[in-house]
């Protein structure tokens, strides 16, 4: 850099990108870090070219030119690609979280009982049959996310595990929900929580979540949170910043 000061700041542009590769790939504070980096070298250069009798190779027009517009071209290209690409590297990122850690804490299963839980009144629930089925039904929902599917219905999952699909409502009502969409919701809701709890909100916007949990909008997906919950999703957040300072 100090080479070419004399004759171009281009390489100074050089530096540009790596607040915004640092903010794509690490922590909101090595982002800072590495834009007081850039600062400094700036400075530095600056202060070492002032106020320092060094003498740097001079290079003509054309060798500079062409330096330039390499410089140039080759920030503005990795640039483009981290934006285009930062939901693709953040959901990869995600994913990849949540599936170490739900090795980690698979013995801590949300065991909280799904609202409106009542005992069965008839002999269904204890049928080994609708067993079978349930623990199917529940193992296409947890291993193999079948709620994030946005048009996801009853009839489509009873297509997949041959069954009728009253006898499948029924089956599902008789576990403690009211019906289908209320264990549909209850599955999206914990998988939402799961991401709130296990991701960086710094990176992640709020529709990317619960668009991810299979929510079309977030007008439904506020009031089925509060449904569910008894609290709106920012006021969960909230909580959760609260209790990540407390921890610190």
């Amino acid at each position: 850099m100090l080479t070419f000061w004399g004759n171009s700041i281009g390489n100074v542009v050089s530096l540009f990108p790596l607040p915004l590769v640092a903010y794509v790939f690490f922590q909101k504070k090595h982002t800072i870090l590495y834009s007081i980096y850039l600062i400094v070298n700036i400075l530095t250069c600056f202060l070492v070219y002032q106020y320092f009798d060094l003498t740097f190779p001079k290079y003509s027009r054309s060798e500079v030119i062409i330096s330039d517009v390499f410089l140039f071209g080759f920030n503005l290209v990795v640039i483009i690609l981290l934006l285009v690409y930062n939901n693709k590297i953040n959901k990869l990122k995600v994913l990849i979280d949540v599936e170490d850690k739900e090795l980690i804490n698979s013995k801590k299963e949300n065991t909280k009982t799904p609202i409106l839980q009542k005992t069965a009144e008839n002999g269904v629930i204890n049928d080994e049959t609708a067993e079978k089925l349930f623990k199917e039904l529940e193992s296409m929902m947890r291993n193999d996310k079948m709620f994030q599917k946005t048009n996801l219905n009853i009839s489509m999952l009873s297509t997949s595990l041959n069954v009728n699909y009253t006898y499948l409502s029924k089956i599902i009502r008789c576990k403690g929900y009211q019906n289908f969409s209320n264990y549909l919701n209850v599955h999206r809701i914990n998988y939402v929580k799961k991401l709130i709890d296990e991701s960086n909100l710094q990176k992640l916007t709020l529709m990317y979540i619960y668009t991810e949990a299979g929510f079309s909008n977030q007008a439904t997906f506020n009031r089925v949170f509060k449904q569910i919950e008894g609290i709106t999703p920012s006021e969960y957040i909230s909580q959760i910043g609260k209790k990540e300072s407390e921890e610190t």
